[in-house]
This record gives structure tokens, C-alpha cells and sequence, in this order.
């Protein structure tokens, strides 16, 4: 699970919150992280630090929410995808401000191997 000490230099435990059945940082739902990704943790840690949500990013580049949050969480349906996605990941990486090409090939190599039992 991932600890957060602080966002946006207010500690973690001023804005938390569970609504609808979700945990929540200010706007900003937070998930636990199935199968660690070094990309998702990336794409999740810069979003928060710019104070944008899931819906304000996947407007953004196109997408939508819900996938954003899977790639951010790592969840294995994402990752089953395929390589496909990771013209998305790099689109998400971009408007974070984080370098695409390593985003996209880190999210390619992590989802094979996750796909080959190693993840």
C-alpha cells in the first residue's frame, strides 16, 4: 500500500477522506497498488503533485478517468492490454511533465512481465 507523509506540502492526514465508497485526498481518490509499478507510481506521485484529478488529466489527453486510475494502480486487466497502451501511458506521462520514452518503455517491460509471471 502506498504511504503518503505529504502532498503539496500539507500532511496527509488533514484531507482524507472515504466517500462513496472511496478513499480520498482532497479531490484526488487515492488506490493501493496490486502488483507494484515503478511507472504507476510515477504517473500517481506527479498527477497529485500538480493537484490534478483523474478526470481533469484523462479530459486532457482524451481518455478517461477510470483508466488513468488503473494505469496509476497498476491493475492487472491494464496491464493485459497490451502494447497499445502504452501510447497512452507516454500521452499521460507528457502531460505530467515526466519523460515519455521512459515511461512508455518501463510500462512495456513491466507489463510483459507480469504477463510472464514475473510481476
Amino acid at each position: 500500500m502506498r504511504i503518503v507523509e505529504h502532498v503539496r506540502g500539507r500532511a496527509f492526514s488533514d484531507d482524507i477522506g472515504i466517500r462513496g465508497g472511496g478513499l480520498f485526498f482532497g479531490d484526488a481518490e487515492l488506490t493501493v497498488a496490486p502488483h507494484p509499478s515503478q511507472v504507476g507510481e510515477a504517473l500517481w506521485r506527479a498527477r497529485l503533485r500538480l493537484g490534478l484529478s483523474l478526470d481533469e488529466a484523462a479530459r486532457r489527453i482524451g481518455s478517461n478517468a477510470a483508466l488513468l486510475g488503473a494505469l496509476e494502480s497498476s491493475d492487472p486487466a491494464t496491464l493485459a492490454r497490451g502494447p497499445g497502451m502504452a501510447s497512452i501511458v507516454g500521452a499521460y506521462a507528457r502531460l505530467l511533465g515526466l519523460p515519455s520514452r521512459w515511461a512508455m518503455r518501463t510500462w512495456t517491460r513491466e507489463a510483459e512481465e507480469w504477463r510472464d509471471g514475473k510481476g
